[in-house]
């Protein structure tokens, strides 16, 4: 949910499982272990379209970003 928005966002799938993946400190490198041995995708397209979704997620501001 965006308070600031006032928006209502919901997530199945592989998108729930991403933002589960956020939350606990995955590494992209790390889910998309976990995704490409689940599903039928190969790594190259998985990084991407994982890159993409977070992205699109910071451009929400559903999610910030921080210097490690």
């Amino acid at each position: 949910m965006s308070s600031q928005a006032g928006l209502y966002y919901g997530l199945g799938g592989t998108a729930a499982t991403i933002w589960k993946a956020i939350g606990s400190g995955t590494t992209v490198g790390e889910l998309c272990g976990a995704l490409t041995a689940r599903y039928a995708v190969d790594e190259d397209t998985c990084r991407r379209d994982v890159t993409e979704f977070v992205e699109s997620l910071v451009r929400r501001k559903l999610i910030g970003t921080f210097e490690a």
